[in-house]
């Protein structure tokens, strides 16, 4: 599955609107990552441009995930350690999330594998 793909399939999944919301921002971040992908700056001014813009979007990403952890009654790091847990979902649901998270993380380039050490600051 495409990463277009999986974010209309998360948008029509969607519980609430802070949900909608943090989803259309991870779209916005990812195509930022495709982007910096393609183009594969050599100049060191337009480098850093893609940088910034790259450090707001996982900005936004990141405050996007505060207020969904804040709606459901959570601080970031209990809602990532929620969501880390298989025990937090029934079989079906988490064989879902890893399917996703393998299919992200194939589409965006990073290693589904844990134990490698690239893109060591990109969780998935």
């Amino acid at each position: 599955m495409k990463m277009k793909e999986i974010i209309k399939e998360a948008k029509t999944k969607a519980p609430n609107a802070v949900i909608l919301d943090l989803i259309e921002e991870f779209e916005e971040f990812a195509s930022r990552i495709e982007a910096i992908h393609k183009e594969r700056v050599s100049d060191k001014t337009k480098r850093q441009a893609s940088i910034q813009v790259m450090s707001e979007s996982y900005d936004r990403l990141r405050d996007k995930l505060v207020d969904a952890a804040a709606f459901y009654g959570m601080s970031f790091e209990e809602l990532h350690r929620f969501i880390g847990h298989s025990m937090n979902f029934t079989p079906g649901d988490w064989n879902e999330v890893e399917r996703v998270k393998k299919e992200i993380a194939l589409s965006l380039g990073v290693p589904v594998d844990k134990t490698k050490k690239h893109h060591k600051n990109v969780r998935v």
